[in-house]
Parts: C-alpha cells; structure tokens; sequence
C-alpha cells in the first residue's frame, strides 16, 4: 500500500510538471523554437550558412511531405478519439499520422549531426524528447512518432547532397 501511494503521488507530481504552462509552450511549439535558435546560432555565430539553408531546405521538404502524408490518412488524435483534454496546444484538428514535430526535429537533428557530430548528438536527444512529449500529451500516437522520425531522417539524408548555387549570402 505504502509503495502504491507513492507512485500516486509521483506520478500527480509528473503530471502536474507536465500540465504546467512551460512544458505545454515547450510541447507546442519547441520545435520551431529550436529551429529558430538553431538557424541564428549557425547563421551568425558559426557563420555556416550552407548548413543554415540545408537545414531549412530538408525542413520545407519534410514538412511538406509530413503534411501531405497527414491529408491522405486522416487519423484522428489520440485525444479526439479517448474525449480528454491535450497537454499541448492543438486547436487545428489535422490527423496524427505522421507527427509533424517529430518530422521537422529528426530532420534538423540529422542535418546537423552530418555536419558537427557533437551539436547533432545533443539535438538528436532533444528530437528523442520532443517525440515522447508529443505522445504524452496526448496528441499523438506512438507510431505517429516513430514514422515522423524515419521521414525526417530519410528527407535530411537525401537533401544531404543538394549542391546549393554560389550567392554571397551563403559564403
């Protein structure tokens, strides 16, 4: 008994950590957040502008192709189908399959890390975690997930070899 109200009270603890208004920013829109201060840092500070635009060429693509993927199975959200409330924001009700956050954070973290090893390992970690937030809350389906990640990796990988024209900006 004792062992059981303390997992209870662990896990109201979790959950009210995950409930809070940070994680439920982070939840909703810390990918595009990373994106953001990923840009800027290899932009500005690295001034590695060809792996600035790889990375945002790979995120048009596998956004694209993520939202396109959505439009033909229409798979309703985790917290459409069970009636409870999300814990990250989600007012459009677009399908769950592929997850779009774990699309665009695999492909970032794979177009790093063949660029700078270290700063991919870090971000790969941070893809890994924004994956299982969106499962916990409540917006997608595990395998909504894992499928986003595989797109992300496969479209981050293919755009790899893209052989971007000479302009001065990206010098």
């Amino acid at each position: 008994r004792l062992l059981t109200h303390h997992l209870k009270i662990q896990a109201q603890g979790l959950l009210y950590m995950i409930n809070s208004p940070i994680i439920y920013f982070l939840n909703t829109h810390g990918v595009f957040l990373l994106y953001l201060i990923v840009f800027v840092y290899l932009w500005f500070w690295q001034k590695k502008r060809e792996e600035a635009v790889h990375v945002l060429i790979a995120a048009i693509i596998a956004g694209s192709l993520a939202l396109i993927i959505k439009e033909l199975f229409n798979i309703p959200r985790p917290y459409i189908v069970s009636g409870i409330i999300p814990l990250a924001g989600d007012s459009v009700r677009t399908s769950s399959f592929p997850s779009l956050h774990s699309t665009l954070a695999f492909t970032l973290a794979t177009t790093v890390s063949l660029h700078q090893r270290k700063s991919g390992i870090i971000l790969f970690v941070i893809a890994a975690i924004i994956a299982i937030g969106r499962v916990f809350a409540v917006v997608h389906y595990p395998f909504d997930v894992i499928a986003g990640a595989i797109l992300g990796t496969s479209v981050s990988l293919l755009t790899e070899n893209l052989k971007l024209p000479r302009h001065r900006l990206i010098k």
